[in-house]
């Protein structure tokens, strides 16, 4: 698919989103099964106009397969849907090129190589546009789950100042023709900020109080806030934290683990669900949940799950 999709303006956008779903084989597949079972269900509730996921979609030595099988799945739906990676998608992959080609034959996959001079794989803009082909929305999808070495720190250190320099000069080419639009991005480890947010207060939503945060913060949540535009990021990571909440004017949403049978320290995550998002043009936006369980929640209408986060 092209990086440019048109929408229907008269109502608000139905995102939905989806992260950390974690596909493998163990146990016979069983959480495998559980897990496409909740995404068909959610997308049959929510009826969206397009997909999101915030990485983590497989924790497998079988990765290239489950790539293959969800693709196939994804597709079945019918509905355009972009994707960018977590920190355990390429775990038991020697180039992610693969993957890339895979998403990349998908028919509904909006997902793209992107930006060749912004660190990682997958850094893309896709524009959504009224009937008159003026941009209403701008959907960023950040590679900030990639390994990078600094001096001194190995590992998930997430990130890089080439993806602060790639969104200023995409945006300013956005802005070229005049349209006035709101700008979201997506990405699997959650900024700095999220945890600032969340000591600040004001949060909405379950929550656990401990963020799973980049090592290194590359200044990308200043570069976002300079931008009048920018209303929102989303992101996964930190399995069984869900809260939103706002900061400097810029909404930080985390998704809700989407792979069933997950657990952290023995601990379940449970329920395992999916946002549901309705997005105006103008940006202001409504959220809740869908559960495995086929119901909806609220937002702060959830459990709050104790000693269960993300990886470091």
């Amino acid at each position: 698919m092209n990086d440019t999709l048109k929408i229907d303006v008269s109502r608000p956008l139905k995102l939905l989103l989806l992260s950390d779903l974690h596909i493998n084989f163990r146990n016979g597949g069983k959480s495998r099964q559980k897990t496409e079972r909740l995404v068909r269900g959610a997308v049959s509730a929510s009826m969206p106009d397009i997909i999101a996921i915030t990485g983590d979609l497989a924790w497998c030595p079988d990765t290239e397969l489950v790539y293959r099988e969800f693709c196939e799945l994804m597709d079945s739906f019918e509905i355009p849907w972009a994707f960018c990676f977590g920190n355990h998608d390429r775990d038991f992959v020697k180039d992610p090129k693969c993957l890339e080609n895979i998403l990349e034959s998908s028919r509904y996959c909006l997902y793209r190589t992107g930006e060749p001079h912004a660190f990682g794989y997958g850094n893309y803009c896709i524009k959504l546009t009224d009937g008159g082909g003026n941009i209403v929305h701008a959907l960023y999808f950040f590679d900030n789950a990639w390994v990078h070495r600094y001096d001194g720190l190995s590992g998930l250190t997430c990130g890089s100042i080439s993806h602060n320099r790639w969104f200023r000069e995409n945006q300013h080419r956005l802005r070229a023709d005049g349209s006035k639009f709101c700008t979201w991005v997506f990405q699997h480890v959650p900024l700095h900020e999220y945890e600032d947010m969340w000591n600040a207060g004001g949060c909405v939503g379950a929550k656990n109080g401990k963020n799973a945060s980049a090592k290194v913060n590359t200044g990308l949540f200043c570069t976002l806030a300079e931008d009048s535009t920018v209303k929102g990021v989303f992101c996964g990571h930190d399995h069984g934290t869900n809260y939103m909440g706002e900061y400097f004017g810029i909404k930080l949403i985390y998704a809700r683990t989407t792979g069933c049978d997950q657990s952290k320290n023995g601990v379940v995550i449970a329920p395992c669900g999916a946002r549901v998002l309705e997005i105006s043009p103008d940006g202001s936006l409504s959220s809740r949940f869908f559960l495995e369980d086929g119901t909806f929640r609220e937002d702060g209408d959830l459990p709050v799950v104790e000693d269960v986060s993300g990886d470091e």
